[in-house]
């Protein structure tokens, strides 16, 4: 059915293209413009946001490519792992950082092995969103 590929590619479309822009432009461009702790509450507020973004988009990408079984578990992996990333490793890590902050040197190492976790499996997101886009493609 065309207008369930065009909605497949969209979704999916609209995930690799919010991690790209992320990645590439959000997060630098928020460290260059804002001083340490506005950039700090800017993406703290951001992030969560981010992350609902792509529960949602790829949640309705996996459920337009339910006849394509392969593209419909990619999706449906980035959002449910964004579930994880938003409600649990991205409060954890927060925290660490709030007691990093406050002079807990092993909260310290804590933050940065859970920035970079959340880091791999945006990647590992990145990865699949496009290879369901490439078999979009065709």
């Amino acid at each position: 059915m065309l207008s369930q590929e065009i909605f497949r590619a969209l979704f999916t479309g609209s995930v690799f293209g919010a991690i790209l822009f992320f990645a590439t432009v959000i997060g630098p461009t928020t460290f260059k413009v804002l001083d340490g702790d506005s950039a700090s509450d800017f993406l703290r507020k951001l992030i969560p946001r981010y992350f609902l973004f792509i529960i949602i988009t790829a949640g309705l990408g996996a459920f337009s490519s339910w006849e394509q079984p392969l593209q419909a578990t990619g999706l449906a992996a980035i959002s449910l792992t964004s579930i994880i990333l938003r409600q649990v490793a991205l409060p954890q890590v927060l925290g660490w950082r709030d007691m990093q902050m406050d002079g807990d040197t092993a909260s310290g190492q804590k933050f940065i092995r859970g920035r970079r976790f959340i880091l791999a499996v945006t990647t590992a997101q990145f990865l699949i969103a496009g290879g369901v886009l490439a078999r979009i493609a065709g």
